[in-house]
């Protein structure tokens, strides 16, 4: 969809025509350090240029109405700045009421917005669809109205409709490393501390690509929380076993963790713990490869990762196990991984550039054999967080 035709789109549903201001807010891949963020670890996201588009036009009472092109069958949806319900009320929109109430309960919106959107990532690929709409209001609102919000207190907010008003126990990477992308760059940062290092990716001869498995993820939410679980009990029973009293399992390091075996009730504790600690050491690791541009070596992490999520963390799936294991026997990419959640969404790859068309037939050939349909892939580079696009340059 070009640009410019979300004004017309705008103008036909809203019966207006928007404000000059096209925002955009983009998607996010987390490149390697997966699960960490709830566990106090290192994770190394970046913001991506595939995300979600926004015009608006300011009303005269105190509605908000707002429209996705990506879901024309849903009809516009209404939002009562005075009585904003319950999530479940408003469906894909509750990222949207979500964003008006968190702020609405620091600042007085004085009117309403008529709001359409567009975006460009695919439906459940594990991008981070919702919290590329949630940090886009916030900006929004920010922007409109006139309340100052600083990236981290955008990522704290986007954190906050997420845990509080949809009831979803994520961490904070996602909103994160949207709130603070920066181009042709990736963010290391401690999810325990919230320090952060900003590196940038200095190569020009490989890039990234995004396969979505194009799996329906129907269990995700229960089998995130369900992980969630584990790594609380894991940590439980690790500070029992060692007279600890640690806040995450990233507190915790390899030698110690073997040592306590014997401490654990269920091997499948032992595991969770395993990737998580393991995963942790090898996120720095990576990182530390990254800004060097050994990329090479960045890419074997990249393949030990997902080795990890796959035998101690059980949440890759036979999706993601084949585009990895495809990626594998290609001496033109230099690592694979899922990327997300699991159970379904992305995986990414680092790839040479002037592959791509030939990454994608053998990706499309070898998955489908495999799943019965195929894929889809998208180049992808590292891109600045929420922002204003000119409807000049639109």
């Amino acid at each position: 969809m070009e640009h410019k035709m979300l004004f017309e789109v705008h103008n036909e549903i809203h019966q207006r025509m928007p404000n000059e201001n096209l925002y955009f807010s983009p998607g996010r891949i987390n490149l390697i350090g997966e699960h960490l963020d709830y566990n106090g670890g290192t994770v190394f996201p970046g913001a991506i240029n595939l995300g979600t588009y926004a015009v608006i036009s300011e009303r005269e009472d105190r509605m908000v109405r707002v429209y996705s092109h990506n879901f024309p069958d849903e009809g516009t949806v209404s939002i009562d700045l005075d009585h904003i319900g319950a999530s479940e009320e408003y469906g894909w929109a509750s990222y949207v009421a979500g964003a008006f109430k968190v702020v609405g309960e620091r600042a007085h919106l004085t009117y309403g917005l008529d709001i359409t959107i567009y975006g460009t990532l695919p439906n459940r690929s594990g991008l981070s669809s919702s919290a590329s709409i949630e940090l886009l209001m916030l900006y929004i609102i920010s922007d409109v109205y006139g309340v100052p919000l600083d990236r981290m207190e955008m990522a704290a907010l986007g954190r906050t409709i997420e845990n509080d008003y949809l009831g979803l126990p994520s961490g904070i990477m996602d909103q994160f490393a949207i709130a603070f992308g920066e181009s042709q760059s990736a963010i290391a940062l401690d999810c325990r501390t919230m320090e952060y290092d900003m590196c940038r990716y200095q190569d020009t001869s490989c890039e990234f690509v995004v396969i979505n498995t194009n799996k329906p993820r129907e269990l995700i939410s229960s089998e995130y929380k369900h992980r969630k679980t584990e790594c609380e009990q894991a940590l439980a029973e690790l500070n029992v076993f060692n007279g600890r009293n640690e806040t995450y399992l990233c507190d915790y390091d390899l030698e110690t963790l073997e040592a306590s075996k014997g401490g654990f009730s269920s091997s499948v504790l032992y595991r969770r713990a395993h990737h998580v600690i393991d995963e942790n050491a090898r996120t720095l690791s990576a990182i530390s490869a990254f800004s060097k541009n050994a990329l090479r070596t960045f890419g074997a992490y990249m393949f030990d990762s997902h080795d990890s999520l796959k035998k101690m963390y059980e949440v890759t799936g036979a999706e993601l196990d084949r585009i990895v294991d495809t990626a594998r026997t290609l001496d033109y990419v230099l690592g694979a991984r899922m990327t997300g959640a699991g159970f379904g969404g992305s995986a990414i790859a680092l790839i040479e550039k002037g592959h791509f068309e030939q990454f994608k037939t053998v990706m499309e050939r070898e998955y489908e054999a495999a799943i019965g349909y195929k894929p889809s892939l998208y180049q992808v580079g590292l891109s600045t967080g929420p922002t204003i696009i000119s409807k000049g340059d639109a």
